[in-house]
């Protein structure tokens, strides 16, 4: 058995904590309606289009059988491929496969996902379900509040704070109000309101907050001025709306910057973690505000607040590690990265060996919208890349087999259940 082998498969057994979704829970794993939708889900999108929804089923799947010869060794289609094999199906589709397609997606149901989870050992998830923008957005934290909408054990859910802080129009302000129970009429009356929906969150579960203003305002978060962030919430009280198309106005960033810097100052004070997405976004773009080299004045300005720095900061991971090297309150999540560039980050990790406490670094996050077998996938596909860095480890003597296997427990599980003071048990059986 080679080094590479031996480690892969202690590596099948370890617990996990699933650091990046965007599930709320089992009820996500559900019967779909086509074939080609469930095929040309996940992150298939990076390595081709979706074969055009306007197009019939058939023809959509004529499309995919076309080009699933040439994708099928990507790492989308290297998850692909691990699903069709759990499934029982042939990966060299035909267009036999069909029915044998039809018939397994046709009897997903939130028992076979808790099935699955548990016998991947999954333990725990951290979704950013609440106010994220493709999960309803603001609207489902009302519910969450009134114990209308739950989670499931072991879901552990963070706060999505793009909706608290990037405001462009009134009704923005206004449809904190009743989540806050009371009238925003100035800065002061907002960041009250902020402060109570962050309590309210942690009293009914929450145990991190997300942000991901790469995608909207970008991550170079001002110096706060509250003079000018006042001034430009009463223009936006007033009525001004400040966005026009998909374009925010500039000022709009003042009252942001003030808000953000204040929303920070919650999470150091109620000890909670902020996740933080950079790099590349959903979709292909890169632009350069979407870097966490963007965000070192807050990193300096916070010595105190834990950030866990999602995705690598993928294309620009030479600055991410420069990143982690010289704030340690910062954490590397390699969650999407991964399937964004598996060698790349193989490099991120055996370099983390030798650069890193093994605290700093968290293996795995699915980031998937749907549940539950492409996260499966995705952790067997992970730890391989995670098993191909150890092995490097262990074969310049950096570490033993057994050092390996516990620094993936680490990497794996620990890392996270700390960061997040989730209280799970690594052991086996734990709860």
């Amino acid at each position: 058995m080679s080094i590479f082998e031996n480690i892969r498969d202690r590596l099948a057994e370890i617990p996990v904590i699933d650091a990046h979704e965007h599930i709320c829970d089992f009820r996500d794993c559900s019967p779909d309606i086509q074939v080609t939708t469930f095929l040309f889900g996940g992150w298939m999108g990076l390595v081709t289009d979706s074969g055009d929804d306007e197009h019939s089923e058939s023809e959509r799947w004529r499309r995919f059988l076309e080009i699933w010869p040439k994708v099928r060794g990507t790492a989308p289609g290297s998850i692909l491929s691990r699903i069709l094999r759990m499934w029982g199906i042939d990966d060299n589709l035909t267009d036999s496969s069909y029915d044998a397609l039809t018939a397994k997606i046709s009897r997903r149901s939130p028992d076979t996902g808790r099935m699955q989870f548990k016998k991947a050992n999954i333990r725990g998830v951290l979704p950013h379900y609440l106010t994220h923008p493709c999960c309803g957005g603001l609207a489902n934290l009302g519910p969450f509040f009134k114990r209308e909408f739950e989670f499931e054990p072991g879901f552990f859910p963070l706060l999505g704070t793009v909706p608290l802080h990037d405001f462009h129009a009134k009704s923005h302000i206004t449809d904190l109000e009743p989540l806050a129970d009371m009238e925003i009429r100035g800065l002061g009356d907002l960041e009250k309101a902020l402060e109570r929906i962050i309590e309210l969150s942690t009293k009914f579960g929450v145990v991190g907050l997300k942000d991901h203003s790469a995608y909207t305002r970008g991550l170079a978060f001002g110096t706060p001025d509250r003079r000018a962030a006042e001034n430009t919430l009463q223009e936006i009280l007033g009525g001004t709306c400040l966005i026009t198309g998909n374009e925010a106005f500039p000022n709009t960033h003042k009252l942001s910057d003030y808000l953000f810097d204040r929303i920070v100052q919650i999470a150091i004070d109620h000890d909670l973690p902020i996740a933080l997405h950079t790099g590349v976004l959903a979709g292909g773009r890169m632009p350069e505000t979407a870097s966490i080299t963007s965000f070192i004045p807050v990193l300096e300005r916070y010595p105190l607040a834990r950030f866990e720095l999602y995705h690598l900061n993928y294309p620009w991971i030479a600055d991410f590690t420069e990143i982690i090297r010289r704030y340690p309150n910062t954490f590397a999540n390699c969650t999407w990265a991964h399937v964004l560039d598996p060698a790349a980050t193989e490099q991120f990790l055996f370099g983390a060996l030798g650069s890193f406490p093994a605290d700093r670094i968290i293996a795995y996050g699915g980031d998937y919208l749907e549940s539950v077998e492409r996260q499966i996938a995705c952790l067997d596909f992970t730890k391989c890349t995670v098993a191909r860095a150890l092995e490097r480890g262990v074969s310049n003597a950096q570490l033993s087999v057994q050092n390996a296997e516990d620094i993936a427990t680490q990497w794996f599980f620990k890392s996270s259940n700390t960061l997040y003071k989730l209280g799970l048990d690594y052991r086996a059986g734990g709860s």
